[in-house]
């Protein structure tokens, strides 16, 4: 762990925070691809938990930027797709395949998700990113589609989201 992860839990609560931070997330989530995947490491390995417990502004990023990616992997903000777009040419079957990468991605992270977190720590997070304005409903369809098929995974879901009208 390194002592960034280690100090994540020092940051304020959102409610402490200086300037316009909810709307921020809200509006334009990061979407770097290693910023996502340091993100979601240090949320399935528990190095959060210590920032959750303290109200830290670091554990609402995680979330809602993490949720945000799953929920809307090919949005006109991914600047790596679009780089990626752009270096090949940026026509038609290109940008589909890296459209399709980003997706099989964004599946895989909201995959291992529900896997490393307990229906609890799942709940939070969930909550969270819906208290951002993400809709409760993207949120479960992306992760009942991520783990369609694997019966403890949807059992796990059960548990958690809302059921469906």
């Amino acid at each position: 762990m390194s002592p960034q992860d280690q100090a994540l839990h020092l940051l304020p609560p959102v409610s402490l925070c200086i300037g316009p931070l909810q709307t921020q997330l809200r509006q334009r989530p990061c979407r770097d691809p290693t910023f996502i995947n340091t993100l979601n490491h240090s949320l399935t390995t528990g190095e959060l938990t210590k920032a959750e417990a303290c109200q830290s502004v670091a554990y609402d990023i995680a979330c809602v930027t993490l949720l945000a990616y799953v929920t809307n992997p090919c949005s006109s903000t991914d600047a790596a797709v679009h780089a990626a777009i752009a270096s090949q040419g940026g026509e038609g079957a290109d940008r589909e395949q890296l459209q399709l990468r980003a997706t099989m991605r964004a599946m895989s992270l909201a995959r291992g998700l529900v896997q490393a977190l307990t229906p609890p720590q799942l709940q939070r997070v969930v909550d969270c990113a819906v208290s951002y304005g993400l809709s409760s409903k993207a949120v479960g369809s992306v992760l009942v589609q991520a783990c369609r098929g694997d019966l403890g995974l949807m059992t796990k879901l059960k548990a958690v989201l809302p059921p469906v009208q």
